[in-house]
């Protein structure tokens, strides 16, 4: 068994001592490969004693569903991950793909900032039911695939621009379909911020003002979304691609609120 890790866009490397690194969706560590092909592994967190050095084979799917990272290591890897965040429902604390329950018991709870969520009985099992823990109302897999699916392509369609992806995001998660941590919010976030940063360096009239309209405070929650899961699941790579942009933008067009993103 080798490890083979990308050291750059066009050169592949074989490492025989690395190849016995352990994968976790929460690694404690991280490969690290430089220009002359060198690799490293750095730890991010103390390790304890006995504890396994750990990394993710593909930091891409740090931000993936759990059922997206299972068929994607069982395809590729030939094995199913057993590391915390991929045998509990909750994807530490986040319902990173959990959707939200909008019967009539829950929506009390959503007025006590308390929202509850529909989530796998068993994480390990792609066809398992899902049940709200709030009120106990059942979902048949099927029903949740349909919805996930019919919100991504609705978020798709309107992903032409960032104001338009942006109404479409807020509507799905003001008549719950979606919440803020949810991985196609995330990724929704991760497209506008893109967007913005492109559209606004081009003085894009239209987007100044709509972005300017309310001195930018509407990004606020997709900005300590971004920051927060990003953390959450992949600590070492805190200043990657997606958080940069989201700081340019800010630092560039809305530094009076730097204070109120949770850094």
């Amino acid at each position: 068994m080798y490890c083979i890790v990308w050291c750059c866009r066009d050169i592949r490397a074989f490492y025989k001592k690395a190849s016995y690194l352990v994968h976790s969706c929460i690694p404690n560590s991280v490969v690290v490969c430089d220009q002359n092909s060198k690799l490293s592994v750095q730890s991010y967190r103390e390790i304890k004693k006995g504890e396994p050095i750990t990394i993710c084979y593909d930091n891409r799917a740090l931000f993936w569903p759990i059922w997206k990272r299972r068929n994607y290591l069982i395809s590729d890897y030939a094995f199913s991950c057993k590391c915390k965040r991929c045998t509990t429902s909750t994807d530490l604390d986040t319902y990173f793909f959990a959707l939200p329950c909008a019967s009539d018991a829950c929506m009390e709870n959503y007025k006590s900032g308390t929202p509850s969520f529909f989530v796998p009985e068993d994480p390990q099992v792609n066809t398992s039911h899902w049940v709200c823990k709030g009120c106990d109302k059942t979902c048949n897999f099927r029903r949740v695939a349909f919805l996930m699916t019919k919100c991504e392509e609705s978020l798709n369609e309107h992903g032409v621009c960032a104001a338009t992806l942006w109404a479409k995001m807020n509507e799905l998660i003001n008549q719950k379909y979606l919440h803020w941590n949810h991985f196609l919010v995330f990724q929704s976030c991760i497209k506008i911020f893109s967007m913005l940063w492109t559209q606004l360096n081009t003085f894009d009239t239209s987007v100044l003002l709509w972005y300017s309209k309310d001195n930018g405070i509407k990004f606020l929650p997709a900005a300590n979304t971004l920051l927060h899961l990003t953390r959450t699941f992949m600590p070492f790579g805190y200043q990657n691609e997606h958080c940069k942009l989201l700081l340019m933008v800010f630092t560039r067009y809305c530094p009076h609120l730097n204070d109120l993103i949770c850094m």
